[in-house]
């Protein structure tokens, strides 16, 4: 089933897989695009939509009525949208109350297929190797996966009601131009500080340029059958998550890397978060102590006095595992160490190999940028954006 000339609608349009995927829609397939906007404050990702010749559709994914007018006449549907405040209250009711929308009202419009974007950490701990068959056991103990697990079952629900043919994309670690997560930040991260990798970096990012992420969306709209099917998307080759961040480290042509043990990170993170109490603390203190009616409540509460002892004791008194190295002849790196997220330790720890037999077999899937490709591609954009210097 061939998308030219075909409308779509897009959500997350003004985004980083969003945005590329609309290019390549309007460019080299002559769709009409249709791109859901949250508002008129979506700021460069909007110019670039439409640039593209993109209709850009302003609305809100968790109104029920406004998604049916969005999907209205469209042959196809790309979900890329999800919650990105990092706040569940805020994220949930998006990725899975509007992907709940979203799915019935493409059910109701009669599209011809619905390709929803999900992420490979819903498998949460998985074995060494892993394909599509693995049911997950042990979850992360973050909101992202959980809540596009429910975003999945979603959709699943609305197959099982309506037989709207949907395929669902579990997507590793992706790269490329206009990319925050896995391109901006990195990048950023090392050109301001050292970088922490967990275990040497040898966990396995299953990284994937973002093109090889579009041909996988677009094969999968282009499937003939009404199967609700799931497929996982990594690019060619195995890539360490040291690997990943040395072709950025590269780019900069600085040295920002530092390698732990998990365990080396979690007591730097607990030192860290030591050393914040211990600097905002007196403070905090001192602007209380100028409050009457602190003062009198602090007055009939004994254990303040026993904190602060305790609190003030403790000052120079680190644990011995967190005890400063010895001096060293060499001047001091004082660039400040750039942790991981507490919640996402498992992930860059990891050592699972995703398999992407399913896509190479049912939707003829041939990842094309490998790392080398990849980066070089990304470096070239990243000079142009001015984040980095020509090489």
């Amino acid at each position: 089933m061939s998308l030219h000339g075909k409308t779509a609608f897009v959500t997350g349009g003004t985004g980083f897989i969003g945005g590329r995927l609309i290019e390549v829609l309007t460019s080299q397939f002559d769709m009409r695009v249709r791109a859901l906007v949250r508002n008129n404050h979506a700021g460069s990702g909007a110019f670039r939509l439409a640039g593209c010749g993109a209709e850009i559709f302003e609305g809100d994914i968790t109104d029920p009525a406004r998604m049916e007018r969005g999907v209205d006449g469209c042959d196809y549907v790309f979900h890329c949208a999800f919650g990105t405040t990092g706040a569940p209250k805020l994220d949930r009711p998006i990725t899975v109350g509007g992907t709940t929308n979203l799915a019935r009202a493409a059910a109701a419009a009669g599209v011809r297929h619905f390709v929803n974007l999900s992420t490979m950490v819903v498998f949460g701990e998985t074995p060494e190797s892993v394909d599509e068959s693995f049911v997950p056991r042990k979850m992360w103990d973050w909101p992202y996966p959980h809540e596009k697990l429910d975003a999945e079952r979603a959709v699943a629900a609305e197959h099982a009601r309506s037989s709207l043919p949907v395929s669902t994309l579990r997507l590793g670690t992706v790269y490329g131009p206009w990319g925050p997560a896995f391109t901006y930040y990195p990048i950023s991260s090392l050109k301001n500080g050292r970088v922490v990798l967990v275990d040497d970096g040898a966990g396995v990012s299953n990284a994937v340029y973002v093109d090889d992420v579009i041909q996988a969306m677009i094969l999968a709209a282009e499937r003939n059958d009404h199967a609700a099917e799931t497929f996982i998307v990594r690019g060619p080759d195995r890539v360490t998550w040291r690997e990943f961040y040395e072709a950025y480290q590269a780019m900069l042509n600085t040295d920002s890397l530092v390698t732990m043990t998990l365990s080396e990170v979690k007591a730097e993170s607990r030192r860290q978060q030591i050393t914040a109490i211990k600097r905002a603390a007196p403070e905090a203190i001192s602007v209380l102590k100028r409050d009457a009616g602190f003062k009198r409540l602090a007055g009939q509460l004994p254990l303040v006095k026993a904190g602060w002892k305790l609190y003030r004791g403790s000052i120079g008194k680190p644990p011995k595992a967190l005890a400063p190295p010895p001096a060293r002849s060499e001047p001091a790196d004082t660039r400040p160490l750039i942790a991981l997220p507490e919640m996402m330790w498992g992930y860059y720890a990891s050592r699972t190999d995703f398999r992407i037999d399913r896509a190479r077999e049912r939707l003829g899937y041939r990842p094309v940028y490998d790392l080398a490709r990849g980066m070089a591609l990304t470096r070239a954009w990243a000079e142009w954006a001015g984040l980095i210097g020509p090489a």
